[in-house]
């Protein structure tokens, strides 16, 4: 999948020291978080994205992050959810491992904002579209579908782009 190299994609000649890339996971965690993602799962992802392999044992999460066992077990099963991660069990220890598909991904978040249209829809016809109520529930609804659409938009055109 021949693309233009770009910053973004050039491989660094060495890596960058440890202090620098544990400062850097915690920033882009902290931008997931503000972005809406829970604080735990934002860490954990940023810490499996910026790894050398783009997986890690529970052992290894622990203790890049100083979390406790419970915490990677929620953090794992909120980015499961999402599928961001998948987990592999290997000779008796789990390995965490990212997905690597962000075009998944964002078509479950689609997926998600179904309802919200279909909810918002009924509430427009329920309180009737002429009305404050259901002018607003129509307001969601017609976001919600545009949304969905530039989702599947983006897919689409992804798709395109690395099969060129």
């Amino acid at each position: 999948m021949p693309r233009e190299a770009t910053p973004a994609s050039t491989v660094a000649l060495t890596d960058p020291h440890p202090q620098d890339i544990r400062r850097f996971t915690e920033r882009f965690a902290t931008m997931l978080t503000q972005a809406g993602m829970a604080r735990m799962p934002a860490r954990v992802f940023a810490a499996l994205l910026a790894s050398q392999t783009g997986e890690l044992t529970a052992r290894e999460i622990r203790a890049e992050l100083s979390i406790s066992p419970g915490s990677v077990s929620k953090a794992v099963r909120y980015l499961e959810a999402f599928g961001l991660l998948h987990r592999t069990r290997v000779g008796g220890r789990d390995i965490y491992r990212f997905s690597g598909d962000w075009v998944e991904t964002f078509t479950r978040r689609e997926a998600l904002f179904a309802p919200w249209e279909d909810g918002a829809l009924r509430g427009a016809e329920l309180f009737g579209p002429d009305t404050v109520r259901g002018a607003r529930f129509m307001d969601l609804a017609y976001f919600m579908r545009m949304v969905r659409g530039t989702i599947t938009h983006a897919r689409e055109r992804w798709r395109r782009t690395v099969s060129e």
